[in-house]
């Protein structure tokens, strides 16, 4: 018979190596990790079969992943302080300019508080089918994935834990068996830099890595901080350390956990999943929710079977033997089968709502009048915002007034139209609008002072 007590699994896929890991009530029970390296997802689907059958997984269950491969980049963007809604809204109207790939994208983000470096966000970018991929591999497994976190989250965590001095910065080394991470934190873990070295242990070169953290310390000297330690992480941190600690003068240290083989696997259990950092969307995770109150359903119906056999089995106990101990068991027995039964109708019920939720269409009218609400120019006022479904897509008009000439406002009407060509809208507008505002410049209304009318009109 399958666990009652549900487990949970962490998958760390960082490059080619990959290791899988088994908690039960948050505490790491099992590890198993690949002999060959894992490149391609056909290679991450032999890698889960035989996890599979190691941990014996029958029922579906979480996993949380840590990633990192070449289609996983990091980008830093500067931008000034706003609140994290904005934050979102902001990186999701330039996340096509700083992608490499041509793929629709996915990404997350790691908010940088103002300090040494310039204020903003590194920004974790892949593609939307590696994504997919990841999730859809899993769960073909019988693995529900609640959380993708780059590794950099893991490192910003354990050097908040590392770092005594607040206004430290710190220079962190990650290093696998065909890849060197190199990145620089503050004390809170916020991670402003990263870069990767193509290094393969098997022909390690110290000169090679001493010289890429030198640049690393001049560049960081060079935004006016100066880091006060170097914090080498991985299976191998104790050697690399040894190599290093005589050519810095700042101290050199290696993270004794990280050197454990589940270490990776093991700090994303610790992570959030409502992280910024984290790809899966709070969406996807509403969905696994539901399916574990479905699961919880399920147990529970068939916990009523058993206690239902074993009522019929008290009956045709007291039939043979008249037994008062077992007409009060009998008793206590269908006491637990009503609560039981109970529980199980509200469920149901909870059940019920959850698929009626998310069979609700996607407000957009809702989403798309409040984003409208943070484009709108200051000096632009709107009369009217309309928007409807018409033959699968979404129709809107715009009709307002700008002030307080016609030739400043065509600005404003660009910088309008501009935001609502961009993700997440990515919205045709009918150029109309500038053919009115041209008429209103050949009859001399250049310099006009007051309102000035303007329609615009496009859709979804």
């Amino acid at each position: 018979m399958a666990e009652l007590i549900s487990a949970k699994y962490g998958i760390s896929w960082i490059y080619d190596e990959c290791v899988i890991s088994k908690f039960v009530r948050n505490k790491l029970v099992d590890s198993w990790s690949s002999d060959s390296a894992i490149n391609t997802f056909e290679d991450l689907e032999t890698c889960l079969v035989q996890a599979k059958k190691h941990f014996k997984i029958s029922n579906y269950s979480k996993v949380s992943v840590v990633f990192s491969s070449e289609e996983l980049t990091h980008t830093f963007v500067e931008m000034p302080p706003m609140s994290k809604q904005n934050t979102k809204r902001y990186l999701a109207r330039n996340i096509d300019k700083e992608k490499s790939f041509t793929d629709e994208a996915e990404w997350s983000y790691n908010k940088v508080s103002k300090g040494a470096f310039t204020e903003g966000a590194l920004v974790n970018i892949m593609p939307r089918q590696t994504y997919k991929k990841i999730i859809d591999v899993c769960y073909k497994h019988k693995l529900e994935v609640v959380k993708i976190v780059p590794f950099t989250e893991i490192m910003g965590q354990r050097v908040s834990k590392l770092n005594d001095d607040e206004n430290g910065i710190t220079v962190v080394v990650s290093v696998f068996k065909h890849r060197i991470e190199i990145a620089v934190l503050n004390a809170l873990g916020e991670i402003f830099f990263v870069r990767d070295l193509s290094i393969e242990w098997d022909r390690f070169q110290p000169e090679r890595l001493k010289l890429d953290i030198e640049r690393t310390l001049l560049y960081t000297k060079q935004q006016n901080a100066v880091a006060s330690q170097i914090v080498i992480m991985g299976i191998r941190a104790f050697e690399v350390a040894a190599f290093l600690e005589k050519d810095f003068k700042i101290p050199v240290q290696a993270d004794e956990l990280s050197t454990e083989v589940s270490f990776w696997a093991h700090q994303v259990q610790s992570i959030s999943t409502r992280s910024t950092n984290n790809f899966i969307r709070s969406s996807i995770i509403a969905t696994l929710t539901q399916k574990s109150v479905l699961n919880v359903g399920a147990w529970t119906a068939i916990a009523s079977v058993f206690i239902a056999v074993a009522v019929t089995l008290a009956i045709k106990s007291m039939q043979l033997e008249g037994s008062t101990h077992l007409q009060n068991q009998l008793s206590n027995i269908e006491l637990e089968l009503e609560s039981l039964q109970r529980q199980y109708s509200e469920i149901e019920k909870q059940n019920q709502l959850i698929e009626r939720l998310l069979e609700q269409p996607e407000p957009i009218p809702a989403w798309f009048l409040y984003n409208l609400s943070n484009q709108v120019p200051n000096s632009m006022v709107l009369s009217l915002a309309a928007i409807e479904l018409n033959d699968k897509a979404w129709k809107f008009v715009l009709e307002g007034a700008n002030k307080p000439t016609l030739s400043s406002s065509i600005h404003q009407l660009q910088a309008l139209e501009g935001e609502l060509i961009s993700p997440p809208w990515n919205a045709t507008v009918n150029p109309s609008w500038r053919t009115v505002w041209l008429e209103n410049l050949k009859q001399g209304k250049a310099y006009d002072n007051g309102a000035i009318a303007f329609t615009m009109e496009g859709h979804l």
